[in-house]
C-alpha cells in the first residue's frame, strides 16, 4: 500500500487494498506514514488519525498534537514539540515504549523502533534486540531508515552504515561518501547520492535493487 499527501492537502492511497486501508479519511493532512496493512496521518492541527487494519490497537492514536508520524509493521510513532516519542500498537519486545530521551527522527521496522537523539545526533534502537539490532554504530547522523530486522543510517559525513540481519547483504551498504537519503525495505534498501542517483542492495527477488 502506498499514500501520499497531495497538492490539496487531501489524501490518496492505492495498491493493497485489504482492511479498508485504502479508505482514507477526508480533509486536510500534513504528513502520513504507511505500515504493513495500516496507515496514520498527521493533520495540520497535529491530529493523529489512523486507518486500515486494527489489531494491536493501531487505531488508539494518542492525544497529540505531533509535529511528525512514523508507521512500522504493526506500530506506529508520534514526535511532538519537544522531540518526545509515543508510540502505540503491538507490545512485543516493548517495542510500543520508545525511550525518553528527545529524537528529531524516528524510523520503525517488525517490533523495533530506530531513532536520531536531539542532544548529540546519537542513534538509539529500542524493541526487538535480536541480530545485533542494539548494536547501533556510533557517531551523528542525519538519517536512519529501519526494515524488518536491519536497519541503516548515514552519518554526518555522508556514508552509510547498517546494522542487524545480513542474511540478503541487507546490512552490507555500498561505499562512498555523497548520501543524502537512505530507506530500508523488508530486506533490502536503498540510499540517494547528491547527484539524485539511487542505489540499493539486499534481496532482489523482484528486482528490487536494481533502480530504474
Amino acid at each position: 500500500i502506498q499514500c501520499s499527501v497531495q497538492q490539496d492537502g487531501t489524501l490518496g492511497c492505492w495498491g493493497y487494498t485489504g482492511y479498508g486501508i485504502q479508505n482514507e479519511p477526508t480533509g486536510l493532512f500534513a504528513d502520513v506514514s504507511v505500515g504493513q496493512q495500516h496507515a496514520c496521518g498527521l493533520r495540520p492541527s497535529g491530529v493523529v488519525q489512523c486507518w486500515g487494519y486494527n489489531a494491536y490497537s493501531l487505531h488508539s492514536e494518542p492525544t497529540g498534537p505531533f509535529e511528525q508520524i512514523e508507521s512500522g509493521y504493526n506500530n506506529s510513532c508520534a514526535i511532538d514539540a519537544l522531540g518526545a516519542v509515543t508510540c502505540w500498537g503491538q507490545t512485543s519486545y516493548s517495542a510500543h515504549i520508545a525511550p525518553s530521551d528527545a529524537f528529531d527522527q524516528v524510523s520503525l521496522g517488525y517490533a523495533l523502533g530506530c531513532g536520531i537523539q536531539s542532544a548529540d545526533q546519537g542513534l538509539q534502537c529500542w524493541g526487538y534486540s535480536g541480530l545485533g539490532l542494539h548494536t547501533e554504530p556510533t557517531g551523528t547522523f542525519v538519517d536512519v531508515a529501519t526494515g524488518y530486522s536491519h536497519a541503516c543510517a548515514i552519518n554526518t559525513a555522508g556514508s552509510l552504515e547498517c546494522w542487524g540481519n545480513n542474511a540478503n547483504g541487507q546490512a552490507t551498504p555500498p561505499s562512498g561518501s555523497d548520501y543524502v537519503d537512505v530507506s530500508a525495505g523488508e530486506y533490502h534498501s536503498c540510499a540517494i547520492r547528491t547527484d539524485g542517483l539511487s542505489v540499493c542492495w539486499g534481496k532482489d527477488n523482484y528486482g528490487q535493487t536494481t533502480p530504474l
